[in-house]
């Protein structure tokens, strides 16, 4: 439950509503989220094994 919990906080914090996504754009948020996860100890695979994939 933690690593969902961050994920949501997470997107309210740093991705605007009207935000269009593309490749790039998701990959580099994506890699920014893990590693805003892994400073608070929380490992990609928590995030994942609770919500699936991050880029779908």
């Amino acid at each position: 439950m933690r690593g969902i919990n961050f994920l949501d906080k997470w997107i309210s914090n740093n991705i605007p509503e009207t935000v269009g996504a593309d490749v790039i754009s998701v990959a580099e948020l994506a890699q920014q989220l893990f590693a805003d996860a892994k400073a608070l100890g929380i490992d990609s695979t928590e995030i994942e094994e609770e919500i699936g994939s991050v880029y779908e």
